[in-house]
């Protein structure tokens, strides 16, 4: 029953962390970046 639990905390998180890590190096690329790239890559990814 452990090795299950184990299974599925690392099938939450590892999206989880992945999710987060990219939201964190979006938001500092795009403040890098600035306002109006900010809304070309917006409109790039929704597209």
């Amino acid at each position: 029953m452990e090795h299950y639990w184990g299974t599925l905390v690392r099938w939450l998180l590892l999206p989880l962390a992945l999710l987060i890590i990219g939201g964190l190096l979006y938001f500092v690329a795009t403040r890098l970046l600035g306002w109006r790239k900010r809304q070309a890559i917006g409109l790039a990814l929704v597209s």
